[in-house]
């Protein structure tokens, strides 16, 4: 039997993507991790079929966009974890990356892209965060080291520019003591 906690999360979720997306989720039999030790995560959940594009397309907050397109249509094909299946994660949660990580290159930190959120995972926390009033990554930025790294090994980097997120690429060989990977707990 499943606590009332547990059953929250369910329906916060079903009525965060049904709010965002017009997705009717039924999440009562999708697999809920054991929370890891510690009062600082926060529960998230990727919906089946759910892609950065309509994640991207749905913020009605301040967004950079000049070269998202062609970072959103590359990146997700290649990731470790993806939308085939709706599946909660579990995640630091916190305005900064994970300070184990911290200034350390995704490369080093996550070389088999298995513990890092992926584009997709971060965005859903992006949505969660402003939905929240949470503000993330202002004066840092989030690696996003589960997604497919480009040809040179950089990796996508989502990050606030002035009022908006931005979403780019980070060198391989870039600076990188303001940056770091999230963690994640399936």
């Amino acid at each position: 039997m499943e606590t009332k906690e547990i059953c929250d999360y369910r329906q916060f979720w079903e009525n965060f993507y049904y709010f965002l997306h017009r997705m009717n989720l039924k999440l009562s039999h999708v697999y809920i991790p054991p929370k890891p030790e510690g009062d600082d995560w926060i529960l998230l959940c990727v919906a089946q079929g759910l892609t950065p594009e309509e994640v991207f397309n749905s913020w009605t907050f301040p967004k950079e966009d000049n070269r998202i397109t062609s970072i959103l249509n590359i990146c997700v094909r290649h990731d470790k974890r993806s939308s085939v299946k709706t599946y909660f994660f579990w995640a630091k949660n916190g305005e900064k990356p994970d300070t184990e990580t911290y200034g350390q290159k995704a490369n080093y930190a996550d070389p088999d892209m298995e513990i890092g959120m992926n584009l997709l995972e971060r965005m859903v926390l992006q949505s969660y965060a402003c939905l929240k009033g949470i503000e993330l990554d202002k004066g840092s930025a989030t690696l996003c080291s589960g997604s497919k790294r480009d040809h040179e090994g950089g990796t996508i980097s989502v990050f606030m520019s002035g009022p908006k997120v931005n979403i780019t690429f980070h060198g391989p060989n870039g600076k990188t003591n303001n940056r770091g990977i999230r963690k994640v707990v399936l």
